[in-house]
């Protein structure tokens, strides 16, 4: 019996030694920056995702990944808390791949493993991204190991802290007595590749190796890049440090991200700091959420062209007034009002001229307008037009909106006035569209004048006939 208890002591032991290969308090907290975990890799294969706004990434030149349910799925607030978050991974050769953005879970209901460090990896572009982890001699159960780390941001320098050279160095051009010696960042394991193990990747101007345009775009120093590559001595040390940004902002990570995340807009502060809008009779900031429609192409709506009363919607009317739908909940109480939008800092208004119906959800989605409003915490949705994202937000792919916003309800805009400036002839009005039986107002014109002609002709027959003599009989 002793000999079974140590065999099964030793299989529990194997076993937990298996399962802790991530520093899973890391792994669940984006905040953490820069603070290292190990991890290990596999790849999946996907055109839909959990983070919906991320679709058909198979052509696309970024890297991604699927993290794992351990951290704390399924979650209320899982998705604005990991969604389109980035992270860096060093290969065990010192090779750094960032920005890795996270647009999906493994569900640990299905997943194979259960691993705060396991990341799968979306194979995409080549899986080039799977194949430069793949190197590692280091594996577990069969799978490649390396370091992991989140990023303040998408563009944050994905350098660690550790190999920054000191800010004294930076600064002045003969080093002081107490400062290191010249070689110091010359050592730095990761600072000095001109060419990556991988002939297709580009080394960024920070010197490290990756695919998408913050590797091979402006600084790029080595591969591939877009442009003349910028010319990086070897030998010598100080060059090095010049491709840093030279203010104190550039060499330290934390100055890189005062703000929060995109998706993440600060609500009422933000505002706050913003001049005041023209628009009146504003209630409270409050959490809703913001997607994207095309009014005219019948695609994202069962009833292109129409909003509400006023069906035929042209693209130069669209052009001109920010046209937003509500839930078809709220829209018999904010009708045709402004709406102020808070998106990543940035304020707007639109106008709610249209209601969100599940019956008009694309794809057999049958419940895409009411899902969306909860999304982010709140219960509100503004499904805004295309041309309204363009114009007032400046976003050109309407069907990669749905974020996470701040709102605020504001008097309603004088709609008549509107429509009768962009409506063209023949169109409905909501006056027409509620009775079914009113006319234009020249054709009241011509009934008032028939009827006026009329009572003058009726009047002139009884005075005719009053002034007429009764004849005469002779016997």
């Amino acid at each position: 019996m002793s000999l079974i208890r140590v065999l099964l002591f030793l299989v529990l032991l194997g076993s937990v030694t298996l399962a802790a290969v991530g520093n899973l308090n890391i792994a669940k907290d984006p905040t953490k920056t820069y603070q290292t975990t190990a991890g290990f890799g596999t790849y999946f294969s996907d055109s839909s995702f959990f983070c919906s706004s991320f679709k058909n990434l198979g052509s696309s030149t970024g890297m991604y990944f699927a993290i794992n349910g351990i951290v704390g799925y399924p979650s209320n607030d899982f998705s604005s808390k990991y969604c389109g978050k980035c992270i860096a991974v060093q290969t065990s050769s010192g090779q750094v791949l960032a920005p890795v953005q996270l647009i999906d879970v493994c569900d640990p209901s299905n997943c194979d493993y259960s691993d705060g460090g396991h990341l799968d990896f979306l194979d995409n572009n080549g899986n080039k991204l799977y194949n430069a982890v793949a190197k590692s001699p280091d594996t577990y159960q069969g799978n490649p190991k390396f370091t992991w780390w989140w990023l303040p941001s998408c563009t944050s320098n994905p350098q660690l802290s550790q190999p920054t050279p000191p800010t004294s160095q930076q600064q002045a051009p003969i080093p002081l007595p107490k400062s290191p010696t010249p070689s110091a960042p010359k050592s730095s394991p990761v600072r000095a590749p001109s060419v990556c193990q991988d002939p297709n990747a580009c080394v960024s101007q920070w010197g490290y190796c990756g695919y998408t345009d913050s590797y091979c775009g402006a600084g790029c120093k080595g591969g591939p890049c877009k442009g003349s590559p910028v010319p990086v001595p070897v030998s010598v040390p100080v060059p090095i440090s010049k491709i840093q940004t030279p203010t104190p902002k550039s060499p330290t990570p934390a100055p890189k991200a005062p703000t929060p995340a995109p998706k993440a807009p600060t609500p009422v502060p933000v505002s706050q700091q913003t001049p005041s809008s023209q628009n009146t009779g504003c209630g409270a900031w409050q959490t809703g959420t913001m997607s994207g429609y095309d009014n005219l192409d019948g695609a994202d709506d069962a009833h292109p062209g129409c909003l509400a009363e006023y069906c035929g919607t042209t693209a130069a009317f669209l052009n001109a007034v920010p046209v937003a739908s509500i839930l078809a909940r709220d829209f018999p109480n904010y009708k045709y009002h402004n709406v102020e939008i808070n998106w990543n800092g940035k304020i707007g208004t639109v106008q709610a001229w249209d209601e969100c119906a599940n019956a008009d959800c694309p794809n057999g989605e049958t419940t895409c307008c009411t899902d969306n409003a909860k999304l982010y915490g709140g219960d509100f949705l503004l499904d805004v037009d295309r041309h309204a994202l363009q114009n007032v937000f400046g976003i050109a792919n309407y069907g990669n909106v749905l974020d996470k916003i701040s709102y605020r309800i504001c008097a309603a805009a004088d709609v008549k006035s509107i429509a009768s400036k962009w409506l063209t002839a023949g169109r409905q009005t909501d006056t027409q569209a509620d009775s079914g039986t009113s006319l234009p107002g020249w054709a009241w014109g011509v009934i008032a004048v028939g009827i006026v002609l009329g009572l003058l002709f009726v009047v002139a027959g009884v005075v005719f006939f009053m002034k007429r003599k009764p004849s005469t009989e002779h016997v």
